[in-house]
């Protein structure tokens, strides 16, 4: 059943997101907007407000369908007051940073990249076949550790392994067997990413963390979820396209 209350929810919903259907809902427009507003949240706890809005969507996908097609009229009874309910951040300073979640889809194996990529900002897939995350074009990927659940190693195309990522008890990540060109390192709520030649002329103590290149955020989005996102800045305008695995 359709009701006004369920109406009244969608558009609060898609007002977030800023998408706003004209004819019909249309998945690749919502996808759109979805990216862009994935990709200006200004935190992680927006991000995750926000991928708990889409999840739902996306649950609620073939109603909402319906629910335009039947009772678009109701719908356009509320007005669209802008996105009040997340900290965005402008054009500017969204670039150079990326989420990667698990959480919209419904399925815990169908992970997502969203970023700025050529100037557009979008919501790529990373593959997953056969127990492997592809991640990108290069040929690296990723898989589950045989022998351990809080282990996955990482492969470049030649299925040489760069580094075993490691969940510790403390729900730290750290590299282990590192030939990376970075090295990871654990500050309270973040990780700090440094350029390994850094790393290794300093002793740890001494590291700074202005130095650091890049800084990864995650969390889970609810107990005991299957279901999370990461937040990954670049620092220094560094793009994704010269973030390499392997030097």
């Amino acid at each position: 059943m359709i009701t006004r209350r369920f109406i009244e929810k969608i558009h609060y919903y898609f007002n977030g997101m800023n998408y706003h259907p004209n004819d019909g809902f249309d998945f690749k427009e919502w996808q759109k907007a979805l990216a862009k507003t994935l990709t200006h949240c200004e935190s992680i706890y927006n991000a995750k407000h926000l991928i708990f809005m889409a999840q739902y969507c996306y649950k609620k996908m073939d109603k909402i369908i319906t629910m335009l097609q039947k009772k678009k009229d109701i719908y356009d009874e509320y007005e669209y007051s802008g996105n009040t309910l997340l900290s965005l951040l402008s054009d500017e300073d969204s670039i150079g940073q990326y989420y990667i979640t698990n959480g919209i889809y419904n399925d815990s194996k169908k992970v997502v990249l969203a970023g700025n990529f050529n100037g557009e900002d979008c919501l790529g897939s990373i593959e997953y076949s056969f127990g492997n995350y592809y991640i990108d074009d290069y040929g690296y990927y990723i898989k589950c550790a045989s022998l351990s659940s809080n282990k996955m190693k990482l492969y470049d195309k030649y299925n040489k392994c760069i580094c075993n990522i490691v969940l510790s008890k403390d729900i730290d990540i750290f590299l282990e067997n590192n030939k990376s060109p970075y090295e990871l390192v654990a500050y309270e709520g973040a990780i700090a990413v440094y350029d390994k030649t850094y790393y290794d002329s300093v002793k740890q103590k001494d590291l700074d963390v202005e130095k650091s290149i890049a800084s990864i955020e995650w969390d889970i989005l609810n107990e005991k979820s299957k279901y999370g996102v990461s937040k990954l800045t670049l620092f220094e305008n560094l793009e994704m396209d010269n973030f390499k695995l392997i030097c």
